[in-house]
């Protein structure tokens, strides 16, 4: 074969390999038909025995948090800043902030208590582990 055969199938290869590799750049397809983001199609490795960290709250769920305070304050989600997050086992099922008029199941509940602030404003979000359960506990102007 003659050099330019080589060199077109040189750039061939070249191509297609760009082609492949860039699905994981781009991100892949979901089955929905969206496209799904870097972050989303590589899964975090975990090494053998190694569990996850409990110590801090899933992503998904601070950042439903920031929807819930700017559904609240009428920010955009961005200008609410995620502050600190601590593992906490609540007294009941209320997840410590009960009303008079509810009845909570006296049951520890691991969860997180969980800071969110904007530039005036501070909230204080009592969670469940999971995440499917929270509570706004205090809402004050920020820095008091």
């Amino acid at each position: 074969m003659n050099r330019s055969v080589y060199v077109g199938l040189t750039i061939a290869f070249l191509c297609l390999m760009v082609a492949c590799s860039s699905t994981l750049l781009l991100g892949r397809p979901n089955v929905d038909g969206s496209v799904a983001s870097p972050s989303e199609t590589i899964a975090p490795v975990e090494a053998p025995g190694e569990v996850a960290d409990e110590d801090s709250p899933p992503a998904e769920l601070v950042e439903d948090l920031k929807s819930v305070v700017s559904s609240k304050t009428g920010l955009p989600s961005y200008e609410v800043i995620f502050v600190s997050s601590e593992a906490v086992d609540w007294p009941d099922a209320c997840l410590g902030v009960s009303t008079p008029e509810e009845a909570c199941a006296q049951m520890i509940t691991p969860g997180y208590r969980i800071t969110l602030t904007t530039l005036t404003q501070e909230f204080v979000f009592h969670t469940d582990r999971s995440g499917r359960e929270f509570r706004l506990a205090e809402e004050a102007e920020a820095g008091e």
